[in-house]
Formats: C-alpha cells, structure tokens, sequence
C-alpha cells in the first residue's frame, strides 16, 4: 500500500547498513508501534530483512532500487527533513546518555 511504498523509500534515505526500530520511527515521523508494524509487513513482503530483534536491513540490490525511488517519488524537502528526523533524534539520544553518564554512581546502558 501506499505507507509501505513510503516507508519502504524513505528508509534508504540515511544509507546505513542497519537501521533500528527507533531510528526508523524518526525517519518516518510514526511513533514505535506503528514503525515496528511498518517494518515488519515490509519484511513479511521481502523488502528488507530483520538482522535481529528492532533491527533492520536492506539486501544491496533492494536498497538500490529504493534508493532511486526515492529520487524518483520523493521531494528534496522530504527527503532532508528525513534526514532531519534521524539526525535529531540521534542527538538526542547521545545527550541522554551523556546525562545518563555525568551521574555519579550510575553506568550508561549499552547501545
């Protein structure tokens, strides 16, 4: 459907060769259950793949035909504020950890 066909572009956006339930949230701007059901129908369809548990990947030549989708159907605009999305959502991640280690007597979870 048409969410799919969206996420399934969007996805390849940053260029990772994994990318995670929470970062592909921030990618499409879903919150995690409905990132976690679009991710999992995408691998239900073959188009990407589960390397582990909230974690996922595109096989090469998959990744490929997305990536020229996304030229194809996606605007500029979308596609940074895309960009925009995960890169915010990793900032804000590294400063929750760093509060998380500048506090004396607890250890940062490991990501």
């Amino acid at each position: 459907d048409a969410e799919q066909a969206r996420a399934f572009s969007l996805l390849s956006v940053p260029d990772l060769a994994e990318i995670s339930l929470d970062s592909a949230a921030a990618v499409l701007e879903v919150d995690h259950s409905a990132a976690e059901d679009l991710c999992e129908s995408l691998v239900d369809l073959s188009l990407i793949e589960a390397t582990a548990h909230g974690r996922y990947t595109y096989h090469d030549l998959l990744r490929l035909y997305s990536a020229r989708q996304v030229l194809a159907e996606e605007t500029v605009a979308s596609r940074e504020d895309a960009r925009r999305r995960l890169f915010d959502h990793y900032l804000t991640a590294a400063d929750a950890t760093g509060r998380l280690r500048s506090r004396p007597g607890t250890e940062a979870a490991r990501v």
